[in-house]
């Protein structure tokens, strides 16, 4: 029996492991390219050319790429302060610039269906007709917008935000009303755009199955903080270890042993930026920045737990998810439940309301080895039951 055709269009690199958006990429594609014959459309903005050996990206799994180019045109200070109160669709997304070169794949090619992950490739596909289509996003870009509004120091940010948020909400809905269904990876996001009458559906973000790692009691806790810092979530998460959990895990811990870990890319420039920063860190030698680790996962296999501690409640944490898959405990903050509703406390998941409940978490994983076990255990078998590979091409074959 002849493959239907999918065609998939994404934002970014696929390659990149600290993004949660190009993991979530590979994992659309990797869920679904036994069923299906894929042609993957990544659009690439702004990026350098790059020689991908197309064979082995994605462990040799046979998928038709097409990487499309196009570069931002910088634009001078009038045009700018202009955005600030005229904002238009082609201001806000990049996307519909790769319209064309969509509708030249589509005229090649006949497809059952297209699948666009993210802000970019939706606005690529919006205006592109007579065939099947859905929408797929992360984060809604008004609540980036307003996530600075809520944590930015700077008054200048603050108002520009405001002035944009429900231009930029509005821009949004309108996208997606082009779409025969559209559905978004956090539970909490589903309901953004109800206001301008665009309907959206949940549907759990795909996550590759792993081996579940063999969980070691050790004189010495290692805590693992993962992700870019350049990421909002990241960021905003680093800081709150370092400046509100870090000084009451002292507190609670006394003179055990600590290790924290963060993995991930990061700047010099954030920590001299933020001279607070670099004067906290250095009153804590038990701090080590590891860098990229590749694969990813190696991280997930060498600590005790994963610490995800940000207080803005925006989009879906992968590095959550992942860390189910291993079966790695992971203690995180109240918020994001937000974007996994699915998350139980002391069930799945250990939940804190503040630093001091977060740091009580930590000396539970160290000190309750059934505890650690159940988290283990359940939150494993949450990803396998309900973030799987299977349960979203069973979603995707609804449409096809």
């Amino acid at each position: 029996m002849k493959k239907k055709q999918l065609l998939i269009v994404s934002e970014g690199s696929l390659a990149n492991n600290y993004s949660g958006g190009a993991i979530t990429a590979q994992n659309i594609i990797k869920s679904l390219y036994q069923k299906y014959e894929i042609t993957s459309v990544s659009l690439l903005i702004d990026h350098k050319k790059i020689n991908i050996n197309k064979n082995k990206l994605l462990n040799n799994r046979k998928i038709n790429f097409e990487f499309l180019y196009k570069k931002k045109i910088k634009e001078n200070f009038f045009k700018k302060i202009k955005k600030i109160f005229f904002l238009y669709e082609k201001d806000l997304f990049f996307g519909n610039f790769f319209s064309q070169e969509i509708k030249k794949i589509l005229f090649k090619k006949k497809f059952d269906l297209i699948i666009c992950y993210h802000w970019e490739a939706i606005a690529a596909c919006a205006k592109v007709k007579d065939i099947k289509k859905i929408a797929l996003y992360g984060d809604p870009l008004h609540q980036v917008i307003n996530s600075r509004i809520d944590f930015s120091d700077n008054i200048i940010t603050k108002c520009i935000s405001y002035l944009k948020i429900k231009r930029v909400a509005r821009i949004s809905a309108n996208l997606l009303s082009n779409f025969d269904k559209n559905f978004a990876f956090s539970k909490g996001h589903s309901r953004d755009f109800l206001k301008y009458n665009v309907k959206s559906g949940y549907i759990q973000t795909p996550i590759e199955n792993k081996k579940k790692l063999k969980l070691i009691n050790n004189d010495t806790l290692r805590i693992l903080h993962l992700g870019h810092l350049r990421g909002t979530i990241s960021i905003n998460s680093f800081k709150y270890m370092l400046f509100n959990f870090i000084p009451e895990l002292i507190k609670i811990l006394g003179n055990q042993k600590i290790e924290i870990n963060v993995v991930g890319p990061y700047s010099k420039h954030m920590f001299n930026a933020f001279p607070q920063l670099k004067n906290e860190i250095r009153k804590y030698k038990f701090i080590k920045f590891i860098g990229p680790v590749f694969p990813v996962e190696k991280a997930f296999l060498k600590n005790d737990l994963l610490l995800v501690c940000n207080e803005i409640s925006l989009g879906v944490r992968i590095r959550i998810l992942t860390a189910f898959s291993f079966g790695l405990p992971v203690i995180t903050n109240k918020s994001n439940k937000f974007g996994i509703p699915e998350i139980k406390n002391l069930n799945n998941c250990l939940v804190g309301n503040n630093a001091k409940q977060l740091a009580k978490k930590c000396l539970l994983i160290k000190n309750n080895p059934k505890i650690r076990k159940i988290i283990s255990k359940n939150s494993n078998q949450l990803q396998k039951k309900k973030f799987s590979f299977s349960n979203f091409e069973s979603f995707v074959s609804t449409f096809v």
